[in-house]
């Protein structure tokens, strides 16, 4: 067996041997494989959407369909005005957002890839290194926000699109002709799975913030001893004065065992006998 073969087998057997699936039982997986999925979607979502105007024109020069397809860039002469000898030209360019749109998901495809690879098979160094969380929580909230751009870019060029192929605007400046243009329900099935993908990737955040250093240093913050000697000083300010208590007591104690060493308490000053028969010995008569 030759050298490169031997290193294709390590591979293979690393790549059969070395795989672990919990993590997909966590919302850090589970939210990466539908990420995929939907993704895919949005990709093929786009690139089939189309539009389709047929012109049915007494004309056989204009008489013809005509079909936008990705990436939605039209110019044609489609009839002849009513109003003027001069021909209706059609022009519509959205490129820019759909573009970007596909962009996005294909994108978006190959980082949940990587990633579920990573989960998959190198989940133990993912975790004993900071920096994987930290740019994996990173790139998921830059890929969220192509998303929101995306589908709000390719929103607007649909649109334009509707705008620019409306059969009522075309009937009425074309002289001898019936448009009919194509559903564009695909357009609106496109833009649900871009908004889908957007709420996909940002709920996902919450998942890996929970695997970076920053949520564990917020953790040891709140563990630590003084945080809590902090919590149960302000617990004993709240439930009430036991502290004070115990101190008045500490403070009365060595004054009443003064009392009792000359010979008088509280008590026995309370119950004194009358002036005249205290103890000072018998009276003489007079």
């Amino acid at each position: 067996m030759s050298q490169p073969q031997q290193q294709l087998q390590v591979v293979l057997d690393f790549l059969k041997t070395s795989y672990k699936f919990d993590v997909f039982h966590e919302p850090r997986g589970v939210m990466r494989i539908l990420q995929l999925i939907f993704a895919i979607w949005g990709f093929f979502a786009c690139r089939d959407f189309s539009v389709t105007l047929d012109m049915d024109c007494n004309d056989a020069i204009f008489k013809k369909r005509y079909e936008i397809e990705y990436p939605f860039e039209f110019g044609e002469h489609i009839c002849k005005k009513k109003s003027e000898n001069m021909t209706l030209f059609l022009s519509v360019d959205s490129s820019t957002g759909a573009q970007f749109f596909v962009i996005t998901a294909v994108l978006s495809v190959l980082y949940a890839l990587f990633i579920i690879f990573v989960y998959a098979y190198l989940d133990e160094m993912y975790k004993s290194k900071p920096e994987f969380p930290m740019a994996d929580f990173a790139l998921t909230a830059i890929l969220a926000f192509f998303w929101l751009v995306g589908t709000f870019g390719f929103s607007s060029g649909g649109s334009a699109l509707k705008k620019t192929f409306d059969e009522n605007f075309i009937g009425v400046q074309c002289a001898s002709c019936v448009p009919k243009t194509s559903s564009f329900t695909d357009l609106s099935i496109a833009l649900m799975i871009g908004f889908l993908n957007f709420f996909l990737w940002t709920s996902d955040l919450w998942f890996l913030y929970k695997e970076t250093i920053w949520f564990q240093q917020r953790n040891q913050i709140l563990n630590q001893p003084m945080y809590a000697q902090q919590q149960q000083f302000g617990q004993q300010q709240f439930d009430g004065q036991p502290q004070y208590e115990q101190q008045q007591t500490q403070q009365y104690e060595p004054q009443q065992q003064q009392q009792q060493q000359y010979g008088y308490s509280e008590q026995s000053y309370g119950q004194q006998q009358p002036y005249g028969q205290q103890s000072y010995g018998q009276q003489p008569n007079f």
